[in-house]
């Protein structure tokens, strides 16, 4: 057996043994993407901090956002277009469009603008918001310099209705996000995301307890490391909670066919 990342090679088809009945794939970009699943998110963050956070809405609503950056993203791979090209649609683009956060150098997260309490994921979605509209106008400004883009608009729409195929959501466009470079989403978006979440939802069930017991429950959520609980505790929740994700799902049809008494 091959157990492979999919990084989207199949909206391309340009790699024929990923039909491979020996050949699994992740169907998201990769692994990192199933790791942010969103449901197993909460699940952690109410074992560490004992309060839940909707990570589903949030995820749901980044993907819409960003839904043109992935569809233009597609675009520019299946379009046969001059070399120097390249670096408009690069991951090193398209991570200065919709990145949250980035480690700088003393390794503290450093973000498009801080959330200091939930309520500002709502401006943070409005940065990010103008700054793909800024994206897909420079988008269009280039296209239309080199004649293309009426064929672009009549290609993106084309592509729009390819992704309701190929991608097993009834609302694609809302789970976008698994399908955007996993290092992308897992680096700068998934883990400053989680760690602000903790952090301002421990701040809150602190306002909850007397004085005697905050000692107590800082200790109890210090006790926990975010990041391996992330990195490996998906292993259990793709048992528990991940097989109601489509895409793991996909993942287990694959594994019957091949093993189809197991």
């Amino acid at each position: 057996l091959l157990c492979r990342d999919s990084d989207n090679e199949y909206f391309y088809q340009s790699k024929p043994y990923l039909s491979k009945p020996y050949v699994l794939q992740t169907y998201a970009y990769s692994i990192e993407n199933i790791k942010s699943y969103p449901p197993h998110l909460t699940q952690i963050c109410e074992d560490i901090c004992l309060l839940t956070y909707d990570f589903e809405g949030f995820f749901q609503q980044y993907s819409e956002i960003i839904f043109p950056v992935f569809c233009y993203y597609l675009y520019f791979h299946q379009e046969k277009y001059p070399e120097n090209w390249k670096d408009l649609i690069s991951v090193k683009k398209i991570t200065e469009v919709i990145a949250l956060a980035h480690l700088d150098k003393n390794e503290q997260y450093k973000w498009i603008e801080t959330p200091d309490k939930e309520q500002d994921i709502a401006d943070l979605f409005k940065i990010l918001q103008q700054k793909v509209r800024d994206f897909v106008a420079e988008m269009e400004a280039i296209l239309a310099e080199n004649s293309l883009l009426d064929f672009a608009k009549e290609k993106l729409i084309f592509i729009q209705e390819e992704i309701k195929q190929l991608i097993p959501f009834s609302n694609p466009s809302s789970h976008i996000f698994n399908f955007i470079n996993g290092h992308l989403i897992w680096d700068k978006v998934t883990l400053p995301l989680f760690q602000k979440i903790i952090s301002l939802k421990t701040a809150e069930y602190i306002t909850t307890l007397s004085p005697e017991k905050h000692n107590e429950y800082l200790n109890l959520v210090a006790e926990k490391d975010i990041f391996s609980l992330l990195d490996d505790s998906y292993k259990y929740h793709f048992q528990t909670k991940m097989p109601k994700c489509p895409l793991v799902r996909k993942i287990q049809q694959d594994i019957h066919k091949i093993f189809p008494s197991k």
